[in-house]
């Protein structure tokens, strides 16, 4: 169950008399669960009407999640992709889908996506979205979203298809055989003009590169690029460097970006680093917090000590729980409450306590000799980085706005 159908964490609760009961009855190798379905077939039907959708328009986008990745199915979207000349968009638990490099990829979608990728879903007429739930942070203001376009949608979890969104054409099936099935129907086509489109997009309203005095999070994710190599697996926290990390730091494939998604699991990136270390030896291994997450498993710092691993833990110190702040910094105008954690905890003194070597990084200049030096240390670093304490994740989707109405800065807010 928690490997079949839409992948994850199943709880099985054995009370302990069982446990420490004695049994000779064979364990059945297959078993069945009431209410429980295999792996649906693909729809043949439903799928040549997608692929003449698909066809027939002049402007679709395909919006791929991270259903895609779970069923492996990378190299089959990416095929349909270039196929199609079909540009894609992706959820944040999508990121890797497509390599970002790719002149078809148009980055990350919804309330802290770039501007251009909701712009081009809200302006085609026809959206393909694979593996992927129509969540509240994608959708933005719901009768405003993809207002133009005929809408398919293929999942593996029937109770997905129409929760949402009232979609033209479902498809209930796994994501990998739903794009090997669709490739051979889907017709080369000159897609040259919408993918002009947003390509011009893009360069009107690019993704923030703020200058600051003090370290911003753009130019830390593009130093931790110049280090990482081709295949590095980043694991990042809950908030402001969650959007950082998934916005700004380039993903040439799948599963080289670990988050917690929808769950905003504060203290994900230490464990989940740790994890990645121990099935990925031999990748470099970056954990990226905020100062704030990072208090939540900090305590994991002995465990990467014990086993020497050799994650790469970047800590984005701003004083703050960011992403808290900026809400409060928008939308309440500047009335703070408990988020000011202040600088009292010496994160480089703490990570010496449990064995692992740490570096503090307070200028510019700092940066790219700390993270070189932190890739020649065999086994865990603490990167402790002091950025600017006003730096926010933009562009922003303000919540019950249209994503196309997303603000650059809190001065825009006029709620």
């Amino acid at each position: 169950m928690a490997r079949s159908r839409r992948p994850g964490p199943v709880l099985i609760d054995l009370p302990s008399d069982v446990l420490a009961a004695k049994t000779s009855k064979k364990i059945p190798e297959e078993v069945t669960r009431r209410g429980y379905q295999g792996k649906a077939a693909i729809n043949s039907k439903s799928l040549k009407k997608a692929a003449a959708i698909i066809n027939q328009a002049k402007r679709p986008l395909i919006y791929a999640g991270g259903g895609i990745i779970m069923s492996e199915a990378t190299d089959d979207l990416r095929a349909v992709a270039e196929k199609g000349s079909l540009p894609v968009t992706h959820t944040l638990m999508g990121v890797g889908v497509m390599d970002s490099a790719s002149p078809l990829s148009v980055g990350m979608l919804g309330m802290y996506g770039a501007w251009y990728a909701n712009q081009a879903v809200h302006d085609c007429d026809c959206l393909i979205a694979i593996g992927v739930r129509f969540d509240d942070r994608v959708t933005g203001k719901l009768d405003a979203f993809a207002p133009n376009a005929r809408v398919i949608h293929v999942d593996i979890d029937p109770s997905s298809i129409r929760k949402v969104v009232n979609v033209e054409m479902p498809i209930v099936g796994d994501a990998g055989d739903a794009l090997k099935a669709l490739l051979p129907l889907i017709e080369p086509g000159d897609r040259s003009e919408w993918l002009g489109e947003i390509k011009s997009w893009k360069e009107k309203k690019p993704l923030p590169r703020p200058q600051r005095d003090q370290l911003v999070p753009h130019e830390i994710m593009e130093a931790i690029a110049a280090v990482a190599g081709s295949h590095p697996v980043v694991a990042s926290d809950v908030g402001l460097s969650q959007m950082w990390t998934a916005n700004y730091l380039p993903f040439p494939g799948p599963r080289q970006y670990l988050t917690s998604g929808g769950l905003g699991t504060m203290g994900y990136a230490l464990p989940a680093a740790m994890g990645a270390a121990f099935g990925h030896p031999g990748d470099p291994v970056f954990a990226i917090n905020g100062d704030g997450a990072f208090q939540m498993n900090i305590q994991e710092l002995a465990t990467c000590s014990f086993y020497n691993l050799p994650v790469k833990t970047i800590v984005l110190n701003n004083g703050k729980l960011g992403m808290v702040r900026q809400f409060q910094k928008v939308f309440l105008k500047e009335r703070y409450a408990s988020t000011c954690i202040g600088k009292h905890v010496d994160f480089c003194m703490v990570a010496k306590g449990f064995g692992v070597e740490a570096i503090k990084v307070n200028t510019k200049e700092e940066l790219a000799p700390a993270l070189k030096r932190a890739m020649e240390i065999d086994g865990p670093v603490v990167v402790d980085v002091e950025i600017d304490p006003d730096c926010y994740s933009f562009p922003m989707v303000p919540p019950g706005k249209k994503s196309v109405e997303a603000i650059f800065s809190p001065e825009e807010w006029e709620g």
